[in-house]
């Protein structure tokens, strides 16, 4: 039998002590001190990244408490959004469509849909909100809301955070043949990319199929962002819904 080496797995938190923090403090459910953390974060690649090691960690209650008018207020009910749809995932499951039950689909659905209320209502207040416009680039996949939706909402995300990676990383997901798009338009959406950015930011540009096969798993280059891919890919974007 030859010899294969383990495929070595890690998450950010595992790597650095200041991601170690911020997760302990969110078990404790100290919100001030996870605002705190996530406020000092200077690029929506990097809060993702952050917000991927608490999500799980919170408490609803915590979040629900956080008022309107604190300045934290939208990303906690954004991440309050991200949680509800990761429990539309739990009911799921991770396995292919055809094994899905109805009882699954409907659980999932609505879980998905409570989340985008909560959601528009975040980016009604804050359209700044990056992280909020990526969940419901996000969601918009999974309720099949088609291109164009998802085109309008990674244009709303990028009017305030142009050229982020993580932006990017989705919407190709969305235009993938799995998605009902093509690798043609994979291609154009990449060369919009590369005609636009400025040096050293494409948004990540997937120029050809071949290329963004092989680099799928390519991360963004901040200390934080080169640990880990993109946030939960695996989830929401390697087996189709439908």
């Amino acid at each position: 039998m030859p010899f294969q080496m383990p495929v070595p797995e890690s998450q950010p938190a595992d790597l650095f002590t200041e991601l170690r923090r911020l997760a302990a403090d969110a078990g404790r459910g100290d919100w001030p001190a996870v605002a705190a953390f996530l406020g000092g974060l200077r690029s929506l690649d990097d809060l993702a990244v952050a917000c991927g090691q608490i999500e799980d960690k919170l408490d609803d209650q915590v979040l629900e408490r956080v008022p309107f008018g604190d300045p934290a207020w939208a990303l906690a009910h954004t991440i309050l959004g991200v949680r509800t749809v990761l429990r539309g995932w739990k009911i799921r499951g991770t396995g292919w469509a055809r094994n899905v039950t109805r009882q699954q689909w409907a659980g999932f659905y609505e879980h998905l849909n409570q989340a985008e209320q909560i959601l528009i209502e975040v980016t009604a207040r804050d359209p700044q909100q990056g992280y909020a416009w990526l969940e419901r680039m996000i969601i918009c996949r999974g309720i099949s809301l088609g291109h164009d939706e998802a085109r309008r909402r990674y244009d709303r995300l990028s009017a305030h955070h142009p050229f982020a990676y993580i932006a990017g990383y989705h919407l190709v997901q969305q235009l993938q043949p799995k998605w009902g798009g093509s690798w043609e338009t994979v291609a154009e959406f990449g060369a919009e990319l590369l005609r636009t950015a400025p040096p050293g930011r494409s948004g990540c540009s997937p120029s050809s199929p071949g290329t963004w096969s092989a680099s799928r798993r390519r991360t963004p280059t901040s200390r934080a962002r080169r640990c880990c891919a993109p946030r939960r890919p695996w989830r929401r974007s390697t087996r189709s819904p439908t």
